[in-house]
C-alpha cells in the first residue's frame, strides 16, 4: 500500500528552514503577509508540532535533526533534476486551484498535492513517472482522436474553458468556430466538459543540457483535441486573459499520441 505524509504550510517551511533547503511554492501560503514576529511564532508552533509527531528531534549533543525519510522528501522537492507540473480541469468548468507537482531525482520521485493549505507528499520510484503522470491525467490508449481540426477565436475558447455546462460551451464554440460541422463542435464541447489536462515538464540537470515540454488537451467520448498552452494555467495570467482575438487551431489527438509525448519525458527521467 502506498504511503503518504502531510504537512501544513508552516510545517513544510519549518522543515525547509531546519534543513537549509528551499521548497518551491505552489500557490499562496498561509505565511504570506505576516509580520516577522508573527511568522516566527507560526514557525515555532510548527516545529513544536513536528516534534510531537517525532519528525524533528534534539540529539544528545543538542543538535536539531529531521527524521531521515522526511529529510529526503524535502531534499527532493528542493533540488529536483526535473519537475512535472500538472493542472486538471474541475467539474463544471475552469481549472483546479492548485497544480500538482512531481519532483524527480534518479533515485526517487515525490508527488506533492496541495489541498486546504496541506501538502500531501507521496514518494514513488522514478521508473514510475510516466505511469503516474498518465494516470493523473487520464492519458490512456483508449482516448479516441477527434474527427477534425477546429479553428476558433482565442477569446471564445477562453470563455468556453471557463463556462459551466455543456450547452454554454457549445454556444461559445458555435459563435466563433465558423464552418466547423456541428457534430465536431458537439464532440469538442463534450470533451471540454469531460476532461482537460495541462502538463509542463522542466528539467534542471546537474550536468548536461536542460529541456522543457508543455502539453495540454481536452478529451471526451467523441474525441480529443490539443489545447494551446496560452489557454491553460501553464501560461500564468496570460492564459486567463488572452489578448486580441486571433484564431487558433485545435488539432485532433488520441491517447497513443499523448502517451508517446509523455514517454519521451518519462525516458529522460528514468
Amino acid at each position: 500500500m502506498e504511503l503518504s505524509i502531510t504537512f501544513s504550510d508552516e510545517e513544510l517551511a519549518s522543515l525547509a528552514g531546519i534543513l537549509s533547503e528551499s521548497v518551491p511554492r505552489i500557490g499562496p501560503s498561509t505565511l504570506d503577509g505576516l509580520s516577522t514576529a508573527r511568522r516566527a511564532e507560526r514557525l515555532s508552533a510548527a516545529e513544536a508540532s513536528l516534534r510531537s509527531r517525532g519528525i524533528v528531534v534534539t540529539t544528545p549533543t543538542g543538535a536539531t535533526e529531521v527524521a531521515v525519510p522526511v529529510a529526503r522528501l524535502v531534499e527532493i522537492l528542493s533540488r529536483p533534476v526535473m519537475t512535472v507540473t500538472i493542472h486538471r480541469g474541475v467539474p463544471g468548468g475552469g481549472w483546479d486551484r492548485h497544480a500538482m507537482e512531481v519532483a524527480v531525482v534518479p533515485e526517487a520521485s515525490v508527488l506533492r498535492v496541495v489541498e486546504g493549505g496541506l501538502h500531501r507528499l507521496t514518494p514513488f520510484a522514478t521508473s514510475e513517472v510516466l505511469r503516474r503522470v498518465a494516470a493523473l491525467t487520464c492519458a490512456t490508449s483508449q482516448v479516441p482522436e477527434g474527427d477534425a481540426p477546429v479553428q476558433v477565436g482565442v477569446r471564445a475558447l477562453a470563455r468556453a474553458l471557463r463556462a459551466t455546462g455543456e450547452a454554454v460551451v457549445r454556444q461559445e464554440l458555435r459563435d466563433a468556430a465558423g464552418e466547423t460541422p456541428p457534430a465536431t463542435l458537439d464532440a469538442l464541447a463534450a470533451a471540454i466538459c469531460a476532461h482537460r489536462a495541462a502538463i509542463g515538464f522542466q528539467s534542471t540537470p546537474r550536468g548536461g543540457r536542460s529541456f522543457g515540454l508543455q502539453l495540454a488537451w481536452v478529451a471526451g467520448p467523441g474525441g480529443a483535441w490539443e489545447l494551446p498552452v496560452a489557454a491553460t494555467p501553464l501560461a500564468g495570467e496570460a492564459g486567463s486573459a488572452p489578448r486580441g482575438d486571433s484564431l487558433v487551431t485545435l488539432d485532433p489527438v488520441c491517447g497513443d499520441t499523448l502517451l508517446r509525448a509523455l514517454a519521451t519525458v518519462g525516458d529522460a527521467a528514468s
